[in-house]
């Protein structure tokens, strides 16, 4: 808007012989500047209009100051300082280096004044801005609008002020960036009991997104900033590389005291902080003046209660909703995401907004044009399976869903795509499958073992007859020393095949851990000696008797002791059998005790700790089934115990073994 396209300013601020008063979102948008401002009438000697602090250093009310001519305001020389003013072309400017004034209480106030002309109608409208010398600081003039632009923004908010504006919002949007000086600017609805930020306008239209993220940085209802550099917290961030803006600003509106919306600023170059956040300060406060009407709770304009808590509830139906759900605008880019929509596809929602849904949507097939082309005609979409490229680039299994949006004439408006993510499903279908093929397997394992045994033993039994019939110098002594001893590890396997496959009957008891672990020490004890191999054995006093299977435990124990036996070096070593009473966890029901079987041997890989449990794994080549741990582990877990493993290269393995300890009167019995 052009001074020209501008009624006379007397017709806009009123005169003396016919004094009325200024609007007053007008009026409050001058008291939020940061400079004392001044519109007067130099030919008429006339104040049109003062802002708050013109006011506070004069001392003086608005309607005395209006009132009085200006000359009366001077202390000194003000005929020449009126002339001056007079003398003033269109569009020049004049420092006024310490003028005097009339002050509070007839006290004298020194002030620093930038005098800038305007010509309106014939008439010249003269805008004084500056400060008090005496007690601040004249501002840098980088720091400020500039007076002539300040002038215009002010006489072209007063005239719009007074036409009726069909986008309030709009107005308050535009009249805020010609004020800040700001190269964009948006202004969204917002309160704490409201879900996503609602965008009313901005300018330019077409770079800010519809919803702001109801947990993003933007949306909190306090001041906050964005510098280029910073961490990315907000999706403005992809609204400042689109647009070119170094920083960002955000700043509550509020009315009647309650937050009402959000005012966003947007700079190609950042302000200086100090004009910058007072000048914001009071936009917010006008943007408030603008939008109030709209967003406050009357008649014409308050959703009713039951409205509101349907958009409420949907809201939060968005947002914790079990499927992944974008929101896509007509243009096929994403406006909100869910957290489910977050956690399936690694993407923050300050990251997303504004992205096209193909740069984020990546499947095996071309899903994301698909579902974007069903929308765009208003077409329901469905894919049931549907590999999806995660950001970390791991896949996942998929169902996709397009629903359409219409707007008010019918026409397709964007839509939701919804995602089911059927990993966890897949992946416990083929754990099913691998358990049902495992009992097979073990079945068959069963039926196989059984049918080889009586003949494995025929066998055995023929060999060891012909070993002993046949001269011992016969050459086939030496074949059937090398056959004997297969035999015996085929029967063994059998045997703890069956061991695994089959389900053995339990005969709890209260074990006397110091017993079995002193009988077990004295039966391996002679061969331990040949090895040069200590066992010791330490039980303390407290330990409780375990709930357990006598024979089986024995089988278990006996198995890890011949273990360490074997992983220790021909030059010997050490082997120490403790128990105590275990260390209370909250997943264990009632007291436990620990059985522990330590060795001084070389240690075991931690590779081979991670599979030493699996059946058939053994790193003997030639000795051992890779069974003896494996049935001994699920003795343990019959006893709803653990046997646990822990090695350390160069010092040792401890297995331990954890059972529940046996209640008072099962040791009685």
């Amino acid at each position: 808007m052009t001074f020209s396209q501008l009624r006379t300013p007397l017709a806009l601020f009123g005169s003396r012989s016919k004094p009325r008063a200024t609007d007053p979102r007008f009026q409050h948008l001058a008291d939020q500047l940061p400079q004392l401002i001044l519109l007067v009438s130099p030919h008429a000697d006339s104040v049109l209009a003062a802002n708050a602090h013109a006011l506070e250093l004069l001392g003086r009310s608005r309607e005395e100051v209006c009132a009085a001519p200006l000359s009366t305001l001077l202390v000194e020389n003000a005929s020449v300082l009126v002339r001056d003013l007079k003398g003033l072309a269109p569009g020049a400017t004049l420092l006024l280096e310490n003028s005097q004034w009339h002050g509070k209480a007839g006290a004298l106030a020194s002030i620093d004044l930038q005098a800038t002309c305007s010509e309106i109608d014939d008439q010249l409208v003269v805008m004084l801005m500056g400060t008090s010398a005496a007690t601040m600081p004249v501002p840098a003039s980088a720091a400020n609008p500039a007076p002539a632009q300040t002038l215009e923004t002010l006489l072209a908010l007063q005239s719009a002020l007074r036409e009726v504006s069909a986008s309030p919002a709009q107005n308050a949007a535009a009249y805020c960036r010609q004020l800040l000086g700001a190269d964009a600017v948006a202004i969204y609805e917002c309160t704490p009991s409201a879900g996503a930020p609602k965008l009313l306008a901005a300018q330019p239209t077409n770079i800010f997104p519809a919803y702001l993220p109801a947990e993003d940085a933007a949306s909190s209802l306090t001041a906050w900033e964005f510098i280029a550099g910073a961490p990315p917290l907000s999706v403005l961030y992809q609204f400042a590389k689109t647009s070119g803006c170094t920083a960002i600003y955000g700043h509550p509106i509020a009315h009647a005291g309650s937050p009402i919306g959000i005012l966003i600023t947007g700079f190609r170059v950042a302000p200086p902080d100090g004009a910058r956040k007072d000048l914001t300060s009071g936009a917010a406060k006008l943007a408030a003046l603008f939008i109030a009407p709209q967003t406050s709770a009357t008649p014409a304009t308050q959703e009713s209660p039951v409205v509101q808590l349907l958009e409420d509830r949907l809201d939060l139906i968005f947002q914790e909703a079990v499927e992944a759900i974008i929101w896509v605008n007509p243009a096929g880019t994403v406006e909100r995401l869910n957290a489910a929509a977050e956690r399936l596809l690694g993407y923050a929602p300050v990251e997303v907004a504004g992205m096209d849904l193909q740069d984020i949507l990546v499947a095996s097939t071309p899903a994301a044009s698909e579902v974007l082309h069903s929308l765009a005609r208003g077409q329901n979409y469905r894919q049931e399976e549907v590999s999806v490229i995660r950001r970390d680039g791991t896949q996942a299994s998929t169902a996709l869903a397009g629903l359409p949006f219409f707007d008010s004439a019918g026409n397709a408006d964007g839509g939701l795509v919804v995602l089911v993510d059927h990993s966890e499903s897949k992946a416990v279908d083929a754990r099913v499958h691998h358990l049902q093929q495992r009992a097979w397997l073990g079945d068959l394992s069963a039926v196989f073992a059984h049918e080889i045994r009586n003949p494995l033993n025929n066998i055995v039994t023929g060999l060891q007859l012909l070993k002993h019939k046949l001269d011992a110098a016969a050459p086939a002594q030496s074949i059937l020393d090398e056959m004997l001893p297969e035999a015996h590890r085929i029967a063994e396997l059998v045997k703890n095949t069956l061991l695994i496959v089959q389900p053995s009957e339990l005969h709890f008891e209260a074990v006397d851990l110091n017993q079995l672990l002193d009988r077990l020490a004295f039966r391996w004890g002679e061969r331990l000696q040949r090895r040069k191999i200590l066992c010791q054995v330490d039980v303390s006093a407290a330990t409780p008797r375990a709930l357990a299977d006598l024979r089986c435990m024995e089988h278990v124990l006996t198995n890890l002791l011949a273990n360490a036996m074997q992983a220790l070096p021909e030059s010997g070593g050490s082997i120490t059998l403790t128990a105590r009473t275990a260390p209370p966890k909250p997943e264990r029901a009632g007291p436990h005790v620990e059985i522990n079987v330590a060795d001084t041997g070389p240690g075991i890989p931690p590779e081979v700790v991670a599979r030493i449990f699996e059946p058939f794994y053994t790193t003997k080549a030639s000795e051992g089934t890779g069974l003896g741990l494996a049935i001994a582990q699920r003795f343990v877990a019959a006893h709803k115990g653990t046997l646990t493993c822990q090695s350390f290269i160069g010092v040792g393995t401890a297995f331990t073994i954890t059972l529940p300890a046996a209640r008072t009167d099962q040791t009685a019995a």
